[in-house]
């Protein structure tokens, strides 16, 4: 080109096409590889796990039943910490849902004196038959301490293998094996947890056609009473759900973290090289560098 000849240095002239394949090149760089990908996609499930734990907490739904008569939605379950919830409501239009009765008895609110007392219902139909009761005092059990310990043992383990899978970039192959051993954890606790919901005497007694006992605060002459419900043909409810849904999640965040770990290393050091090579060609005007004319 004439113009060429007015530059000191040699120049390249370069029609926008090439130039516009340099920059197509250059950010097909950004392009998330199989690797990152697949390490991605695990801590999405990690991501879930810890919010599905959070619900899991806050939840009175291990074990429910959800009953619809004239009109009227009763809903009886229990929780971690919720030894029993009844909630009643009426739809009362789109949108709207009409609370009639809503009472959560958690088990802080139970003591020797209001569920262990000798010869109350509470006390022979519930509390007695199911250990709750240890020489007048009342104990929850080692079953309801076990889920509570190791539902929120998985809350921080899915956190730390949540925060371990971001560190991709910083830590390449040795952040995403933390992050695989952190999602085998979370696996292992959530695992503990709804083993002990699944095998609890109560719960299963609750599910069954017999039926069993909640217990429930009445208005009596005295004041507040806890007298026992009689509830039957129980399901195992949303928290148990979600409590699977993070064994599942876990275990593939786990597999796939340990995949990518493998070939991680390797795959960023390419994306670099490529960054590079890129930088190195891109225009320099100050020595030799090219010219786009239109």
């Amino acid at each position: 080109h004439p113009l060429c000849n007015h530059f000191t240095h040699p120049c390249h002239c370069t029609s926008r096409l090439d130039k516009y394949s340099k920059m197509s090149d250059m950010f097909s760089t950004a392009n998330v590889g199989e690797a990152e990908a697949l390490a991605q996609t695990a801590n999405c499930c990690n991501i879930f796990s810890f919010f599905f734990a959070w619900w899991i907490i806050f939840s009175p739904l291990i074990v429910w039943k959800r009953v619809l008569t004239a009109g009227i939605y009763n809903r009886l379950g229990t929780g971690a910490w919720v030894a029993s919830s009844t909630t009643q409501t009426f739809d009362c239009g789109s949108f709207c849902t009409g609370v009639i009765q809503n009472q959560w008895v958690y088990w802080s609110d139970l003591d020797g004196s209001n569920v262990c007392q000798n010869g109350t219902k509470i006390a022979e139909l519930w509390a007695e038959p199911y250990g709750f009761c240890d020489n007048g005092e009342f104990d929850r059990g080692t079953e309801i301490r076990t889920i509570e310990a190791f539902t929120i043992l998985t809350l921080i383990l899915s956190s730390f293998a949540a925060c371990s899978g971001c560190s991709v970039y910083e830590n390449g192959s040795k952040g995403l094996n933390i992050a695989g051993c952190m999602s085998f954890l979370t696996w292992l606790s959530a695992v503990v947890a709804f083993s002990v919901m699944a095998s609890f005497k109560w719960y299963s007694d609750l599910r069954s056609e017999d039926g069993s006992y909640m217990p429930y605060f009445t208005l009596t002459a005295s004041g507040a009473t806890i007298v026992p419900y009689q509830v039957r043909s129980m399901w195992f409810g949303p928290t148990f759900g979600m409590l699977v849904t993070i064994f599942i999640c876990s275990f593939m965040a786990h597999v796939m973290f340990h995949v990518s770990a493998r070939k991680i290393d390797a795959e960023l050091a390419s994306k670099d090289d490529n960054a590079d090579y890129i930088q190195e060609g891109a225009p320099n005007t100050e020595e030799g560098g090219e010219v786009a004319f239109a």
